[in-house]
């Protein structure tokens, strides 16, 4: 029962729930298509380790019962209404935030071309799994104002918004490359929410083995301060943490240094679990890791080293590759 975590001041035991609703997911999409021709995912009163979704047992008044997805999701809005984390709401529209940055990541653009007014065309991405059902949305959020007068840095910008496409975060990274790729790869994208694994044979992405999981950096970020604080009974600055995340070094007390690098080749052992949950063989197939959280991949896990110099594991060190990869897409269907 989860319905203590938030009001005992536990946020992180729902983690688990929240782990196992993302499994269920892709289950439930296709049982609610299925079922029930509607859109969205469903599942009934049973579920197991697999993420099942469809009816279970024979006793009517709880197999036919589809609002199982609806009635987990409520711990999703409970853990938002308590701790106001909006890194953990999966909605991008539900606020401006995101539609302000978009405003701002196109004038920074702009200015690289000495304009401030122009036709714009804009390329997104969002989760893999998450593409199919949040696009058309995404889509209308961002082409919401046809026209789009603001003020950036200090200067005016006067722009049409002419179009928007919402691309898969993770196979942007990879697609002006995929064409080259023989085997089995497993494409791996961190990024500060979520991490998206989309799985790649000889060259053709595979849809049904797409997977979201809620385990980026901000969570690893979460994990130290709390264990930290736990252990140590001291708050250590988010900054330093990420200092330690990105460099996988820091100018701090050796023993606090030690500490927090513990935690953290905990967190991305954890990484490698959710990578085997979903098929990965580190011996029969090439792993790519994209992604800012790509530097957990690097400094903290044991194993990776020899791979990493065995070409069995590569880090995508380019930060601009997914931003690459939705303009060659856009630039492919206009």
């Amino acid at each position: 029962n989860y319905w203590g975590a938030e009001v005992c001041g536990l946020p992180e035991l729902h983690t688990p729930l929240f782990d196992h609703i993302e499994r269920m997911r892709p289950n439930g999409r296709v049982t609610a298509k299925e079922m029930y021709n509607c859109k969205g995912f469903c599942c009934h009163h049973n579920t197991d380790i697999w993420g099942d979704t469809a009816p279970q047992d024979l006793w009517m008044p709880a197999t036919q019962w589809p609002m199982g997805a609806a009635w987990l999701c409520l711990h999703i809005w409970e853990h938002y209404k308590f701790t106001q984390d909006k890194e953990f709401l999966a909605e991008k529209p539900d606020d401006q935030d995101y539609y302000i940055l978009t405003l701002a990541a196109v004038a920074e653009e702009l200015s690289t071309e000495r304009v401030t007014e122009a036709d714009v065309f804009i390329a997104a991405g969002l989760p893999l799994t998450w593409t199919s059902g949040g696009k058309e949305a995404f889509v209308a959020y961002l082409t919401k104002n046809p026209e789009v007068e603001f003020t950036y840095k200090g200067r005016h910008y006067h722009i049409r918004i002419v179009g928007a496409a919402v691309y898969p975060q993770g196979y942007a990274a990879v697609a002006p490359a995929i064409s080259k790729m023989n085997g089995i790869h497993l494409i791996c994208d961190i990024g500060n929410g979520t991490m998206n694994l989309l799985y790649i044979v000889n060259g053709q992405p595979q849809a049904g083995r797409m997977f979201t999981e809620k385990y980026g950096t901000y969570q690893c970020t979460l994990m130290v301060r709390e264990q930290f604080l736990q252990k140590t009974q001291r708050e250590i600055p988010d900054a330093i943490i990420e200092q330690v995340i990105r460099n996988g070094d820091a100018d701090i007390a050796a023993s606090d240094l030690k500490l927090i690098k513990s935690i953290i080749m905990a967190y991305t052992d954890g990484i490698f679990r959710r990578l085997r949950e979903h098929g990965y063989d580190m011996n029969t197939m090439q792993l790519i890791v994209t992604g800012g959280g790509g530097c957990l991949i690097e400094h903290f896990t044991k194993i990776t080293k020899a791979m990493l110099k065995g070409n069995r594991i590569i880090r995508q060190n380019d930060i601009c590759a997914a931003a690459k990869g939705y303009e060659f897409m856009a630039e492919s269907i206009r």
